[in-house]
């Protein structure tokens, strides 16, 4: 729960009033995708190799505890964190979880690449 936890806040302080965010899961090939996608401003380019690294606070104050905080827990369960832009505009950050103990496919944490496609999402 910490893990999703940090993500959803994480979005909601990067979106204001009328943007949206979705939380979806979807399982494939022996993962799970907790997927947060938002309508905000996004991960800077400069900042998105490295989103779920801590670092030192940008241009809004922001130290980036969040989502290195997903990528713990991530790592903790054999698992990896990876961010996309949305097609709502903003970020899309996945944890990635393995099912059933199976071992989580290899890929750096915080690498950005594509986030899961995911029908049916939950919209806050």
């Amino acid at each position: 729960m910490l893990a999703i936890d940090a993500l959803l806040d994480n979005a909601v302080r990067f979106t204001g009033d009328g943007d949206r965010i979705e939380l979806s899961v979807r399982c494939a090939s022996g993962e799970a995708a907790i997927l947060v996608e938002d309508s905000g401003p996004g991960i800077p380019t400069a900042r998105s190799a490295r989103a779920a690294q801590p670092g030192p606070p940008d241009s809004m104050h922001h130290f980036g505890l969040g989502l290195s905080i997903v990528r713990a827990v991530a790592e903790a369960h054999g698992g990896r964190v990876t961010s996309a832009p949305s097609p709502l505009g903003g970020a899309a950050v996945a944890l990635w979880l393995p099912l059933h103990g199976a071992a989580a496919p290899p890929g750096p944490a915080g690498v950005q690449e594509p986030v899961p496609a995911v029908p049916g999402s939950l919209t806050s």
